[in-house]
């Protein structure tokens, strides 16, 4: 198994189990959608259907319906890699091979099928001597969820195909990372957006002094990070975090200075030049000069402001899934909840990986969400969207404006996810 194929048992696993369960994938078609469309060419297994999008050759167990939605999706994403990385030569062509289950079971038997051992993962890369392909399941995922698999997983796989398999794996993880976190918004792709655990992580150990050492993450190998996977979770959680966070600095830091230095490291790397020889070349042999604008850039970055706000909608959703459990009414605005919160002593404690962050009902900030002008503004409680399902959430103003939205998953249990326009 390739080492990249592991990220998401670590984190995208905990995300799974903290999240907002399963999307009933009820979303409409438009009619000028570009869509995938069916072929009739022989399919490799009698269970899968073949379907075709403009860049995806795709095998599933899925009505056309989803598969369609997915493929829209994934050409939308492939867009964003070809445009983040058309200053590279692309060396593939053609379309990649994608394979979508409905079932978890199902995802894990064709896995298993090809020699990979895949339980806990949400979506995998893998290269076998038969398959070169990118892979996920619906079953017990949240929409958003399976959208950042495939963003993250398929950009292993562009990579591979596109520009080579020489990238260091730091840079590998950190730029799948990095458009892990983006939104699909109005068809084009929202890069930028940061990952607040991974930068709470990064900075706990920035304070720490317990990071991992520049030299060290520019040198590990594919085998090395792949032991960090199995023996050390806390160690692999901060490799991948500080992966992250090495890439935004890169892409944003001083205004984009980096930006042009990075594009040349990537060209240098995809022509075979050695990972640390090409960031030499590229940032300079004074590797602790780099690390000290990188440590105080990172320390002083703060979460962006759409990220931090539907984190603390997913702490509200948790209270009145709490009020429902003790069959109290359902608050009418965010007024009746905040006043539940606080006469309860309500605490939230919201852990990812190995970084936990804790939320009193006393806190005010729990309740707003900053506004591109910079005041603060409240959430919004808006209506049911339906019988059994609890009040959404809002947050007027934001672009793109969030909203958290319930359905009833398996089992009847209310889930949510966030919805963006």
């Amino acid at each position: 198994m390739r080492p990249r194929s592991r990220r998401v048992l670590l984190v995208l696993g905990v995300l799974v189990l903290l999240g907002a369960g399963v999307w009933p994938w009820a979303q409409a078609a438009t009619p000028d959608s570009p869509f995938a469309t069916e072929r009739t060419a022989p399919v490799k297994t009698p269970a899968l259907k073949s379907f075709v999008s403009k860049h995806y050759d795709i095998q599933s167990d899925l009505p056309k319906s989803q598969v369609r939605v997915l493929s829209r999706h994934m050409d939308q994403v492939f867009e964003a890699y070809r445009q983040r990385f058309g200053s590279l030569p692309q060396r593939g062509q053609g379309r990649m091979s994608l394979y979508l289950f409905a079932r978890r079971q199902t995802y894990q038997d064709f896995l298993s099928r090809h020699q990979i051992n895949a339980p806990g993962t949400g979506g995998i890369f893998f290269i076998t001597p038969q398959v070169k392909a990118l892979a996920t399941f619906i079953e017990d995922q949240p929409r958003s969820r399976v959208f950042a698999t495939l963003q993250h997983e398929g950009l292993h796989q562009f990579v591979f195909n596109y520009i080579g398999p020489g990238l260091p794996i730091w840079a590998n993880e950190g730029m799948a990372q990095y458009f892990e976190t983006a939104l699909m918004i109005r068809g084009k792709l929202m890069l930028g957006l940061t990952d607040p655990f991974s930068l709470w992580l990064v900075q706990d150990a920035l304070a720490a002094q317990t990071t991992v050492p520049l030299a060290q993450v520019l040198a590990i190998s594919d085998d090395d990070w792949r032991a960090a996977l199995f023996q050390d979770e806390k160690h692999a959680n901060l490799l991948y975090a500080q992966a992250w966070a090495m890439i935004y600095f890169l892409v944003h830091g001083d205004g984009g200075k980096y930006l042009p230095s990075l594009n040349q490291y990537l060209l240098l790397v995809s022509q075979g030049t050695d990972g640390r020889d090409a960031f030499a070349q590229t940032f300079g042999r004074d590797a602790g000069a780099f690390e000290k604008a990188w440590r105080q850039y990172i320390l002083d970055l703060q979460a962006d402001s759409l990220s931090m706000a539907t984190e603390h909608m997913s702490v509200l959703a948790h209270a009145m899934l709490s009020m429902r459990k003790d069959s109290l009414p359902l608050p009418q605005n965010l007024e009746d909840l905040r006043a539940y919160m606080r006469t309860h002593g309500y605490v939230a404690r919201r852990q990812i990986g190995s970084v936990e962050r804790q939320y009193q009902a006393a806190d005010d900030t729990l309740y707003s969400y900053q506004l591109p002008t910079g005041a603060k503004a409240e959430f919004k409680l808006l209506e049911p969207a339906g019988r059994h399902l609890l009040p959404r959430i809002a947050a007027p103003g934001l672009d793109p404006e969030p909203t958290l939205i319930w359905f009833q998953a398996g089992g009847g249990q209310l889930a949510y996810d966030f919805e963006y326009r």
